[in-house]
């Protein structure tokens, strides 16, 4: 029975992963308003679109990694080549928006690799810190429990 939990927590990051990477070619393929007539109009300006292009791609990491390696530590050959693919993407991204009048920019490209590795960076710090807070989350819970002499 907990083979199969684990086993299916898996598979709906792996699923989480596939909506997400979707939803974020079509937010960032749709033209923008004025570029081609009626288009679709971004929620926010030009500097929170660096943040939204780091924050994407942090989540995009971070989701990568676990699918990845679910289940156990993500090893630097696994991390590099998570993200050679999703550097690789990320140029694709931007060399496809140009047919849709929007630009292909250096900045986003690095807002997009800058978050990447942050997602990448948490996945591994999870592995190396969370062990150590679940064993001393579950010492405190064990001690308070404990009965007092």
């Amino acid at each position: 029975m907990q083979q199969e939990t684990f086993r299916r927590i898996g598979q709906i990051i792996g699923f989480s992963l596939g909506l997400y990477w979707l939803a974020l070619f079509l937010l960032t393929h749709l033209p923008i308003a004025g570029s081609m007539g009626k288009g679709w109009h971004l929620p926010f300006s030009i500097p929170l679109d660096k943040l939204a292009h780091f924050t994407a791609y942090a989540g995009l990491g971070a989701l990568a990694t676990a699918w990845w390696s679910w289940g156990r530590m993500p090893r630097r050959r696994e991390l590099l080549l998570i993200a050679a693919v999703i550097m690789t993407y990320a140029a694709v991204e931007e060399l496809t928006q140009i047919p849709l009048h929007r630009n292909a920019d250096l900045t986003d490209w690095l807002a997009d690799f800058f978050g990447m590795a942050l997602g990448l960076a948490i996945c591994r710090l999870t592995w190396h810190l969370g062990p150590r807070w679940l064993s001393s989350q579950h010492l405190v819970a064990n001690s308070a429990s404990a009965p007092k002499n």
